[in-house]
C-alpha cells in the first residue's frame, strides 16, 4: 500500500472589509452541542412541515429561468417532447 501527500496550495481572496467574508468559527461543535436539543426540535419541526405541505409551489421566476436553461441544454434534446414544468414538478 502506497500513501501519497498531496500538498493544495490556494490563494484566499478573503477580504476583512466585505461583511460577506467570513473565517470559519472554530467553536461550531461546542456551541451546536450546547443547543443540541434546539436544533433537533427545529429539524423535526422542519421535516414535518415538508412532509405535510411540501415546498409549496415553485416561483415563476425559477420555472422561467429553468425552461431557459432546459431550452439551450443539449441533454435536454434527447426528450424535445418533455416539457419543463412536468420536469419541475416531479
Amino acid at each position: 500500500m502506497k500513501i501519497y501527500t498531496i500538498i493544495f496550495k490556494y490563494k484566499t481572496n478573503y477580504d476583512a472589509d466585505n461583511k460577506y467574508h467570513r473565517l470559519g468559527d472554530m467553536n461550531i461543535e461546542t456551541k451546536m452541542n450546547a443547543k443540541l436539543d434546539q436544533l433537533l426540535v427545529w429539524l423535526v419541526r422542519g421535516s414535518v412541515a415538508y412532509f405535510k405541505d411540501g415546498l409549496g409551489e415553485t416561483p415563476d421566476t425559477i420555472l422561467k429561468a429553468t425552461s431557459e436553461y432546459m431550452d439551450v441544454n443539449p441533454l435536454n434534446k434527447s426528450n424535445p417532447s418533455a416539457s419543463t414544468t412536468d420536469a419541475i414538478n416531479q
